[in-house]
């Protein structure tokens, strides 16, 4: 299991999440995990990604994505996390996670989404999953 905010991320994630690591290339210094977004969004009252009155509305899946940081994964060496005291450095690899496996807790709604998508991929009845 994961984290306790991401208790959904699992084994093979970290272990992929070390090897984009370790073989890295295009002068990156870190790796932090990240999830897709491609929806239509509004920021500060008008459309950011899309053209809502152009003739053709664009679907959300033609979108350009936008890649929201998890907090799941950090990887950095040791020396340049205390040299620059943050979680990654200037050039990280962006390590997509799934939608499920970005899941993090924050509220209790997040924790009952969690608990439902752990129970599902478990098969598990409600009654034995965490702790219930």
């Amino acid at each position: 299991m994961g984290t306790p905010h991401q208790p959904l991320c699992g084994e093979k994630a970290y272990q992929a999440a070390l090897d984009a690591f370790e073989f890295r290339g295009g002068g990156h210094d870190s790796l932090l995990s990240v999830y897709r977004v491609q929806r239509h969004a509004w920021w500060e009252g008008g459309p950011w990604n899309h053209r809502p009155w152009h003739e053709r509305h664009e679907l959300a899946a033609e979108l350009q994505p936008v890649f929201f940081q998890n907090g799941a994964i950090f990887i950095q060496p040791r020396g340049k996390m205390v040299e620059n005291r943050k979680f990654y450095g200037l050039s990280p690899i962006l390590f997509e996670l799934s939608a499920v496996e970005s899941t993090d807790i924050d509220t209790d709604t997040d924790y009952c989404i969690a608990k439902a998508l752990y129970q599902r991929s478990r098969n598990v009845p409600a009654r034995l999953a965490w702790g219930q």
